[in-house]
């Protein structure tokens, strides 16, 4: 970049935090990294800004790299590069850089021709920089939410992918994280009142609340203000809806209807041809019955499928945070939402490359119906056969 001898300022816009680092004959001399949550809003990027500016002082170039594109603030990844770029332009004064990974440093002006390099290629950069000092080495980079993992061989960045979707299907990007990563993300059980438990899938709490408790939590890694008894308390919520599951199942409150029941709710559809018909049910260790059925038009496939959970809080709880009014995720990839289907809560999900869909709705608080289609042209045929079923009929059921 042709910055040696130069005071240089470098930035790296999160979802979550806010990083800086100043640079001076070229030795890094102080970092900071502040909150900076982007689901509250740009307000909180721009405060952190001007508290990173007051204690970095002013530089002859400033070098900026991002993921925060991929927050919820932005409708999309390009608009999320465009306006963090904006934004950097406002927020900072002399030579403006970013760093488009394999493209190098390129102009702010150019940002909305180079999305797709920009884009998350904040592990590039620590790659490549590594790449200059080691020939060969295995760079993991782990952070709040996920963990880079980069091969360098001669002297080059070896990664297969470079896109997020490239790299999280080579597994060069793992989401797993210090900080942010969930619970139930992280381990399958726990060790809880002597003896060892499966986790809820709920997002009760997260790795930093772990740490927290445990008092491994680095100083500076999670900038939320929180105690280690606000974090027990969050793992205390996890774990007592779970005990509720359990005590469901000890009282035996409710069982599953016969399975052969679920089967006959599932419906034949014009235009698609049905198949594979088929059910199963469990008494022990927990209340369930499920029937399940596919359907075929050309090259489309969808696995329609109804689960009674009996009411009990194990099966219920993994769907249950995508219930809450209002949810909402998208990308230029597609989206996942909450929604009303056939007039039950429930929430579906598009991926526009894959063209995979999902729908689920719950009924009578009790019943899950889903379907997944493959290779279909769009959500809608997925959410026509997922309402379909008869829900009247299947909520009637005991």
């Amino acid at each position: 970049m042709g910055a040696s001898r130069m005071n240089v300022i470098g930035w790296d816009i999160g979802g979550v935090h806010l990083k800086a680092a100043r640079i001076e004959d070229d030795r890094v001399v102080d970092a900071v990294q502040l909150a900076a949550p982007l689901r509250a809003g740009l307000e909180p990027l721009i405060r952190a800004f001007g508290e990173a500016k007051a204690r970095m002082g002013r530089a002859d170039c400033h070098a900026v790299t991002m993921t925060a594109e991929l927050a919820d603030t932005f409708a999309s990844r390009t608009e999320g590069v465009e306006r963090i770029a904006e934004l950097a332009a406002r927020a900072l004064s002399g030579r403006i850089t970013l760093y488009a990974g394999r493209a190098g440093f390129i102009p702010l002006d150019a940002a909305s021709r180079q999305v797709s390099d920009i884009a998350s290629a904040n592990w590039h950069a620590s790659a490549a920089l590594i790449a200059r000092r080691r020939t060969n080495a295995l760079v993991i980079d782990m952070g709040s939410t996920t963990t880079d993992i980069v091969p360098v061989a001669d002297g080059q960045i070896a990664a297969r992918g470079y896109s997020d979707a490239e790299r999280l299907a080579a597994g060069e990007l793992v989401y797993t994280g210090l900080v942010r990563g969930f619970v139930m993300a992280t381990a399958a059980r726990a060790p809880f009142a002597g003896g060892w438990t499966p986790l809820v899938n709920e997002n009760f709490a997260n790795m930093a609340d772990v740490h927290r408790i445990l008092g491994t939590l680095p100083e500076g890694a999670d900038q939320m203000a929180k105690s280690a008894q606000d974090s027990s308390n969050q793992m205390a919520q996890g774990l007592q809806q779970m005990a509720q599951g359990f005590q469901q199942m000890a009282q035996g409150a409710t069982r599953a209807v016969d399975y052969e029941q679920l089967k006959a709710l599932l419906p034949d559809v014009d235009g698609w041809t049905r198949s594979d018909t088929k059910g199963e049910q469990l008494s022990m260790p927990v209340s369930y019955s499920r029937g399940e059925t596919r359907y075929q038009k050309d090259a489309s496939r969808i696995e329609l499928e109804i689960v009674d959970s009996a009411m009990n809080q194990l099966l219920l709880a993994p769907v249950s945070m995508f219930l809450s009014s209002g949810y909402s995720e998208r990308s230029d990839d597609g989206f996942k939402r909450a929604s009303k289907i056939g007039g039950m809560p429930g929430m579906e999900e598009w991926n526009t490359n894959s063209k995979h869909a999902e729908v689920t709705a719950v009924v009578a608080n009790r019943f899950i119906v889903s379907a997944k289609g493959n290779d279909v042209a769009s959500l809608d045929p997925v959410r026509k056969i997922v309402e379909s079923v008869n829900f009247s009929k299947l909520a009637a059921l005991k």
